[in-house]
């Protein structure tokens, strides 16, 4: 089901072309709940300056403390070195 409910349409979007990550790059993913509170160059800072599960407690908590007044999901995902392949 939609989050709004059976009738209202689910609006997905995506890149159209592949983008290049990096061993140590972030990638935050979040309802609207969060980035319409928390302008881009905060959500950077707090990413870089985190670990990606306390990157997500304080992206939820400024955003409870900004506002709060719509759904708040955030997910931070940190690219890892390559490992290598097993024997």
């Amino acid at each position: 089901m939609p989050p709004d409910g059976p009738d209202d349409p689910l609006i997905g979007s995506s890149w159209q072309k592949p983008f290049a990550l990096q061993s140590g790059d972030r990638l935050v993913l979040c309802s609207d709940g969060m980035y319409e509170t928390i302008p881009d160059h905060e959500i950077a800072s707090i990413c870089s300056a985190h670990s990606a599960a306390g990157a997500c407690q304080a992206l939820l908590k400024l955003a409870l403390e900004r506002d709060g007044a719509d759904n708040i999901t955030v997910a931070v995902l940190k690219i890892l070195a390559p490992m290598e392949a097993l024997p």
